[in-house]
């Protein structure tokens, strides 16, 4: 199993609870997302909770039951640093696909923890609006 694994469980599960706030414990602050609608600076947890909002909502709109992953590469840099691409299918009721897409981290290990100090939108497979 890869070392990150657990962590991006924990990351999928915070999706699903649908509460912005849960995300705070994942990201290394100040991080940079990048998605479709910019670049994101997040400095705090306030900041990350606002990011997060509307795509949780959305999330929660759309009938999202169960997100899968696969990690599809990883180069460690160090013992505490690491690139990696994870692609993620998002399924509603009946295991109907909603998402499928790739996102890409550079993670740091702080306190014996992953924390997200950049992730960037890859490509997108597929997405029902």
């Amino acid at each position: 199993m890869a070392p990150r694994r657990p962590f991006f469980e924990r990351y999928m599960d915070a999706y699903l609870k649908r509460d912005p706030k849960a995300f705070a414990e994942f990201f290394g602050y100040p991080c940079l997302i990048v998605d479709d609608a910019g670049d994101h600076v997040i400095c705090d947890e306030t900041g990350i909770e606002n990011y997060e909002r509307p795509f949780v909502a959305g999330l929660h709109d759309s009938g999202v039951e169960e997100i899968e992953f696969e990690e599809l590469s990883a180069q460690e840099i160090k013992e505490s640093e690491c690139f990696c691409t994870n692609r993620f299918r998002i399924l509603g009721a009946d295991k109907k696909l909603i998402g499928d897409m790739e996102y890409h981290y550079f993670l740091i290990r702080a306190d014996g923890k992953w924390r997200i100090k950049f992730a960037r939108m890859g490509r997108v497979h597929h997405w029902n609006q």
